[in-house]
């Protein structure tokens, strides 16, 4: 069953999580709380180098730690690091949408910087049984928060993996097969929208 394989992955993401935690802030100690602090004020040389650092070091570990016991399932789990200049641009897009918007915790914003996806078949149909496996997985504190997210013709499961909120958290996206392509597109369009944003700030 769809969910079957979900709580897999999820427990092994898990786990490869609290390990990279406790391998990475033994060498690297960090005291921001990310929940408190906004995106203009993570524009300074530090917390840019410590990302940069964390950054680094995800994916110089991807195959020793983060994937581990996981690549059985690549035919249908995808993971990436993000680059620094996209988490740069993307921290900087939220900084000038903040003149208008408000301050936007730097911990929304950089929640991905190790991003993974499950892109099944039969996810839309299983929506009741995924949702109540993701709020157990919640209370068990295996995962810190998840949302199901509809947004025009983007349709997907978003959970987090965060051990406290001095720590990066991890995301994990999971898709129905039928939604691929239309993911696909609200992507690049949502890449769009932050150049464009990106674009008219700079003038």
């Amino acid at each position: 069953m769809v969910t079957d394989q979900i709580e897999t992955i999820i427990l092994i993401i898990h786990q490869n999580y609290q390990t990279f935690c406790e391998f990475y802030y033994s060498n690297h100690p960090f005291e921001v709380n990310l929940r408190k602090l906004s995106c203009v004020e993570a524009l300074n040389d530090d917390f840019l180098a410590q990302m940069f650092i964390y950054i680094n070091s995800l994916t110089q570990t991807q195959s020793a730690i983060i994937g581990k016991g996981l690549l059985k399932y690549s035919e249908f789990l995808r993971m990436r690091v993000k680059q620094y200049d996209t988490a740069y641009h993307k921290v900087l897009a939220k900084s000038i949408s903040e003149e208008s918007e408000g301050e936007y915790p730097i911990i929304k914003v950089i929640n991905d910087l190790m991003g993974m996806r499950i892109i099944l078949p039969n996810v839309n149909d299983n929506y009741d049984h995924i949702k109540a496996l993701l709020n157990c997985l919640k209370k068990q504190k295996i995962i810190s928060r998840s949302y199901h997210r509809d947004d025009h013709n983007y349709h997907a499961f978003h959970c987090y993996f965060k051990k406290s909120n001095m720590t990066f958290p991890w995301e994990l996206q999971i898709w129905d097969q039928k939604d691929e392509q239309e993911n696909v597109t609200a992507h690049l369009r949502h890449n769009q929208e932050r150049d464009d944003i990106l674009r008219e700030g700079g003038k």
